[in-house]
């Protein structure tokens, strides 16, 4: 707590008018009037002398201003023939600047300032040390003085320290420095206070205050309290029960407890290996999560205000830790060749969990590869310990390695139609089908599905071959896969003809008319033969129900060209294969139609079908 008092200080007696004239030169009326006072500062409860000059004679306002905005009128305020007065205003105890205004009957004014203010602004008392004192011995404190802080305060001054209220039997108090000299640039001093007790100072706690006062003005004063206390004589400390060894694991609590007696308080420090461990100041010391670097030998030093005992050692003998490995993202059951997935886990220990591969897989770090598409891969997790904590039981995941499925496709089979016999190129290609990557190897096989087929290597890209029948040939590709990836097939239509040569005279092919007698026979004549030149003699190659005529409307041949049918045969025959000849042979009987018209359709069975046109006369 901070006090102040101020005392009150006797009035300054009015200066004369001949003390006046004696400090202030005459001035004329016509000069500029001055306002001053007799200090710049005062202390608490003085009163202020205030003189002007160079004003009008007569009648003098005079008012000033308190730091706190209140304006006090000073009363009676005359100037004399000179221009020159006296007055004198008494300090209330308001801390601060002041303002005195002076004005005239002629309405010119003057002003001046001054402060009231203390040196010592306040005093602070700090805590006991130690607390409680022993009877006989010494406490000491720290105490602060504070400069005051109003205008007033400023400039070097010194404070004599003293205690002002009465200490308890036996004690004495002093101070280290006293009195304290502040510098006009310090704005506080501390001194050191000792107070002394015998052995008859009674115990408990008693108060007491301090006071700063300034070396030269009795009214500059502040105080602030303090209190002592203490205690009887003590007895020096006992352990009436020692710590207990222990032996933990890694993570389990352990407490050493201590039992001690003697004058209280007591105070406890605890230590490992003798050295001091901080925080630990209390009858019992806790380790709430042991490791292996807090094993140890314990004990515990107690102490009062006259002695110290040490107690027992307590060992300390901690063992390490079984962790476990617990999978939060497991391995797949299976994967696909060449596609990647990830894992997790943690251990209880909290220490991090490493992954490797075996098998078909490789990884870095919880990323794994599928390096094939058969056999398995193995996902090993560990943990191998520290200094805490014994290696955890590795965990391992199978993998089963699945091939990656491709597509095959048949991008062009050339050339298309075909004849029979001839070679012709199918290529391919061969994908890997995503999520997965690669090049397949292994081979492709194309079959016509009539038992013709070539094969070739995946990287070939085609392979030939030769359908040895005719007609419409559904083109297979087959790959074959290996052993990261499926097989897989596309298929594509293929046609393959007969050379056909043909109709021989006295026949004419579309787009010519052939114009006959109706009812004479007319001869049909052609070959058929494969890629190579081979004849084909077989009449089953002309589909069933063929050669066959039909009749047309004549206008749908209308400005086609004609040619006349210079041979004829005698009587109709069906078709037959003339080895003479090496031809085909068919003889039409026309109709006894004259200006009819009609269309000759022969079929093979490769679908190609050719035909001829007849006008008969």
């Amino acid at each position: 707590m901070n006090l102040r008092k101020r005392s009150s200080q006797t009035l300054i007696a009015t200066v004369g008018l001949v003390l006046l004239l004696v400090l202030t030169p005459l001035v004329g009326a016509s000069e500029a009037p001055t306002l001053w006072t007799d200090k710049a500062d005062y202390a608490p409860g003085e009163t202020v002398t205030i003189f002007g000059a160079g004003f009008a004679p007569g009648p003098i306002t005079l008012t000033v201003t308190r730091p706190d905005g209140e304006v006090n009128n000073i009363p009676d305020v005359l100037a004399d023939e000179y221009g020159a007065f006296t007055a004198t205003y008494p300090l209330n105890g308001i801390e601060g600047t002041y303002l005195a205004i002076a004005t005239d009957s002629e309405g010119q004014t003057a002003q001046t300032t001054f402060t009231d203010g203390t040196k010592v602004g306040s005093v602070s008392v700090g805590t006991q040390s130690p607390s409680p004192v022993t009877a006989g011995n010494s406490a000491t404190y720290t105490v602060t003085v504070n400069r005051g802080t109003s205008g007033g305060s400023s400039g070097a001054f010194t404070a004599d320290l003293s205690v002002t209220t009465t200490l308890p039997s036996g004690a004495t108090a002093s101070f280290s420095p006293n009195p304290v000299s502040f510098t006009p640039s310090e704005n506080s001093k501390n001194a050191t206070l000792t107070i002394s007790t015998s052995g008859t100072t009674p115990a408990g706690t008693h108060g007491f205050t301090v006071r700063a006062t300034k070396s030269d003005a009795a009214g500059d004063w502040a105080e602030g309290t303090g209190t002592l206390n203490v205690q009887a004589a003590c007895t020096a400390p006992s352990i009436t029960a020692h710590p207990s060894s222990a032996t933990k694991v890694v993570g389990q609590s352990v407490t050493f407890s201590v039992t001690a007696s003697g004058t209280g308080p007591l105070s406890y420090q605890w230590r490992k290996n003798g050295s001091t461990i901080s925080g630990a100041t209390s009858s019992d010391y806790t380790i709430a999560s042991v490791v292996v670097g807090d094993a140890g030998s314990y004990d515990v030093v107690v102490s009062n205000g006259c002695g110290t005992v040490t107690s027992n050692a307590a060992t300390l003998t901690v063992n390490k830790a079984d962790q476990s490995i617990s999978v939060t993202t497991h391995a797949p059951a299976n994967a696909v060749y060449n596609t990647t997935f990830n894992v997790a886990a943690t251990a209880i220990s909290g220490l991090p969990v490493s992954f490797s591969s075996s098998g078909v897989c490789s990884n870095v770090g919880a990323t794994f590869t599928m390096t094939s598409g058969t056999g398995t891969c193995t996902v090993h997790y560990n943990q191998a310990g520290n200094d805490n904590y014994n290696p955890a039981p590795e965990v391992t995941e199978d993998v089963t390695a699945v091939k990656a499925d491709t597509t095959t496709t048949i991008t062009s089979d050339q050339p298309d139609p075909s004849l029979l016999g001839q070679s012709y190129t199918v290529a391919w290609t061969v994908t890997v089908n995503p999520p997965s990557s690669g090049t397949p190897t292994g081979t492709v096989t194309v079959n016509d599905g009539n038992g013709n087929s070539c094969s070739a290597l995946v990287a070939a890209g085609s392979c030939s071959l030769a359908s040895t029948t005719v007609g419409t040939k559904t083109l297979t590709a087959t790959y074959s896969g290996d052993s990261n990836f499926n097989g897989s097939q596309d298929i594509e239509a293929h046609e393959v003809h007969y050379v056909f040569l043909g109709f021989f005279p006295p026949i004419d092919m579309y787009p010519v008319v052939n114009t006959v007698k109706g009812g004479s026979t007319v001869p049909v004549k052609w070959r058929l033969l494969d890629a190579n030149g081979g004849y084909i003699t077989d009449v089953g190659v002309v589909t069933s129900g063929y050669p066959k005529m039909l009749s047309i409307d004549c206008n749908d041949i209308l400005g086609l060209p004609s040619d006349g049918v210079e041979t004829t045969a005698t009587g109709g025959t069906s078709l037959r294969y003339d080895f003479t000849s090496m031809q085909f042979i068919y003889n039409w009987q026309t109709p006894k139609k004259p200006g009819t018209c009609w269309r000759l359709d022969v079929k093979f069975i490769d679908d190609v079908t050719k035909i001829a046109y007849f006008k008969l006369k």
